[in-house]
């Protein structure tokens, strides 16, 4: 699978359309029976008065007026951006927005939610995300992070670089997203009693997402889910939409918000740039050291070149001079040299008869030889031979 192909991913709810039966008489039925209720306990009590000093008041005005306060307190205005649906013994009854509302506070109950667009971030809000679960039991209230481990990447993929850690196996942290509204007043009572309100769309929603985004991304590299995020959304937001029919929801959109990633991993990443400017840098200063000891060595070879061919031209001067030959005159200079060098001790007539015969064959290997050109003039030129 590369980062342009998404297989299908698993069924994971059961996608119940069918209508959630509702009834709103009872509603107005049990409002009428409420207040007959209060009604007929005040007759009970008609006539018989509760003295309170001077002051004589009557039990059935006392039950009236409680009934009267409990019905004027229980008045509320539902929101123009709400639906509020009452539960009558449990039972739906009615749902209303933008309208007063009058809820007796017993056997009724009233159950809010926006009608505007519900963002839902698995698996919890950011806040409520607990990222020590290996080490600490997760607090009531809070999810650990939905983590997905990344394939390592091969020579074959597209781009490939093995000295990128994108892509290097890793385990990141993914946050899926997903905005939605309620449908209808008929769409009100499906998403609270088909599926079981809000908290259970999450749950159901993270372990959809968990199932999808762990078949998806174990499949790619980091770098490849980066690359191909807007084709994963697309087919993310399709799943949900598919996923949630029946719930009584329209999906505004489903998409992974973040692949969050660890501090270490960061790190990793801004070291590279840190580790190739040391790296050119160190090559830098080898390149140069080794230019320095090739000019020094040239350097050096030209000198003592130079040096060699003007001793020779001063023993040929002098040879000249002399009337006698080459190497005679080479032969002489060396056993000078031998004599004046504290580094040869000679020994007897043998020991002088050998280093004597010595100084001569150096000189007589000189026969022969190619006459020495002397050395360029201009500085830093080397001789060339004649």
């Amino acid at each position: 699978m590369t980062h342009m192909d998404v297989a299908p991913g698993p069924d994971i709810v059961s996608r119940d359309t069918d209508r959630v039966d509702t009834y709103p008489a009872y509603y107005f039925l049990a409002l009428i029976v409420l207040a007959a209720a209060w009604f007929l306990t005040g007759l009970v009590f008609y006539g018989i008065p509760v003295g309170y000093g001077s002051l004589t008041i009557y039990m059935s005005t006392v039950i009236w007026a409680l009934g009267a306060a409990h019905f004027a307190t229980s008045f509320r205005i539902v929101e123009p951006d709400y639906f509020a649906g009452v539960l009558v013994f449990g039972t739906p009854t009615v749902v209303v927005t933008g309208k007063p509302l009058l809820v007796p506070m017993g056997i009724f109950k009233v159950i809010e939610i926006s009608r505007g667009i519900i963002q839902m971030e698995l698996p919890n809000e950011p806040n409520l995300i607990f990222r020590k679960e290996d080490v600490e039991i997760v607090p009531p209230g809070m999810s650990p992070p939905i983590r997905v481990t990344f394939k390592k990447g091969v020579a074959g993929d597209d781009g490939f670089d093995p000295n990128d850690p994108f892509d290097d196996r890793s385990t990141q942290e993914v946050t899926p997203i997903i905005r939605f509204r309620i449908q209808d007043e008929e769409g009100f009572w499906t998403f609270f009693v088909r599926l079981g309100g809000f908290d259970e769309a999450r749950k159901q929603a993270e372990d959809m997402s968990i199932a999808v985004l762990q078949q998806w991304l174990t499949a790619l590299t980091l770098r490849q889910a980066f690359a191909g995020i807007g084709t994963i959304n697309r087919h993310y937001d399709d799943y949900i939409r598919a996923q949630t029919k029946g719930w009584g929801i329209e999906i505004d959109s489903a998409h992974i918000k973040l692949i969050g990633l660890s501090h270490s991993f960061n790190t990793a990443i801004q070291d590279i740039p840190r580790a190739k400017a040391e790296k050119l840098a160190r090559t830098s200063r080898a390149e140069a050291k080794q230019i320095e000891l090739t000019r020094e060595g040239l350097g050096e070879a030209n000198a003592r070149k130079a040096l060699l061919f003007a001793e020779a031209s001063g023993l040929e001067e002098k040879a000249k001079s002399l009337g006698v030959t080459g190497h005679d005159m080479l032969g002489a200079d060396t056993a000078r040299a031998i004599g004046e060098s504290g580094n040869m001790i000679i020994v007897g007539a043998q020991g002088l008869t050998e280093a004597v015969t010595a100084a001569f064959a150096a000189g007589k290997g000189m026969q022969g030889k190619p006459k020495p050109t002397p050395p360029a003039t201009e500085p830093g030129t080397p001789p060339t031979g004649a």
